[in-house]
């Protein structure tokens, strides 16, 4: 497993030690920060980290940008991509290559459907598109839809993607008191199962707080597996921890004209409340994984 940080810092230099405590306590493999507020041309550093920036360009002040520090241990390498939108991808070479494209677009900022759709043709596949979108959408979490909400929803739908967000809140504005999910986290739909997304509200620095996602990279080579034990399982339990999650979790939706991200979601969410029954009154066994030799005249 590998460990992503995605954080809205709003200022590098100001989360300093917010961002040494994350690296402490959680070693990530791979930091995605938005609004560095770096100046042009000028790249931070981190220890024991490689360092690629997008740096706002045309500003009076040290403002916006993003930067991506990937663990020197891992190599990697700068994908160019061709867009007005601050963003920066990196292709991150695990056993199956990642690209990895992080982005920040500010409230002031306008952009459309293409602007995202121009960006992911240009990332290898697969792909995560992760950042601070400032889009809202209750989807995803956000207590109102706004016009850029609907352009990311309908990118989304249109391009086949999803968004392993869990609709927890991201940003706390300190102004008004209010919650919301404008840091989205977008990959491949068929790549999802590979992700687990989480908001780290231990850490608040910024009035955003980091997103933690971990990353199955490779299969595993462990000599042991594990297999549902079917010997034993209480039936009753099962049916009773299913119901009861049914009951607290509005899931379904017979709105005919229900989207996908929509349906994703019910989906994703039944089968966590399934796997969560099965874990309690099924259980696992362990196998250990032996492989028998091939005789010489048989190779």
């Amino acid at each position: 497993m590998a460990s992503f940080i995605q954080w809205n810092i709003n200022d590098f230099y100001k989360r300093s030690v917010g961002i040494n405590c994350i690296i402490y306590d959680l070693q990530p493999a791979i930091l995605c920060f938005q609004e560095t507020n770096l100046k042009n041309n000028h790249c931070a550093n981190i220890k024991n980290y490689t360092g690629y920036f997008k740096n706002r360009t045309l500003a009076f002040r040290a403002s916006g940008g993003v930067a991506t520090f990937i663990k020197d241990t891992i190599d990697s390498e700068n994908i160019s991509i061709t867009s007005d939108l601050e963003v920066i991808a990196t292709l991150v070479k695990f056993h199956k290559p990642l690209s990895i494209c992080n982005i920040y677009i500010p409230d002031s900022k306008t952009f459309t459907k293409q602007h995202l759709k121009d960006i992911t043709k240009q990332l290898p596949k697969p792909f995560v598109l992760l950042g601070d979108f400032n889009s809202r959408n209750t989807s995803w979490g956000c207590t109102h839809t706004d016009l850029r909400g609907q352009i990311v929803e309908q990118f989304l739908e249109d391009e086949s993607l999803i968004l392993p967000n869990n609709n927890q809140p991201i940003r706390h504005n300190v102004s008004n008191g209010n919650f919301s999910a404008i840091d989205l986290t977008i990959t491949n739909t068929n790549f999802s199962t590979l992700f687990d997304w989480q908001v780290l509200s231990a850490y608040s620095d910024s009035d955003h707080w980091p997103i933690g996602i971990q990353y199955q990279n490779h299969l595993s080579l462990n000599k042991f597996s594990t297999k549902w034990n079917f010997k034993k399982p209480n039936w009753d339990l099962f049916s009773e921890n299913i119901e009861y999650e049914l009951t607290q979790n509005s899931l379904i939706d017979l709105n005919p004209n229900c989207n996908q991200l929509k349906i994703a979601s019910i989906v994703k969410k039944s089968t966590d409340i399934i796997l969560e029954a099965a874990n309690l009154s099924i259980g696992f066994n362990t196998h250990q994984n032996i492989k028998k030799t091939v005789p010489w005249w048989n190779k």
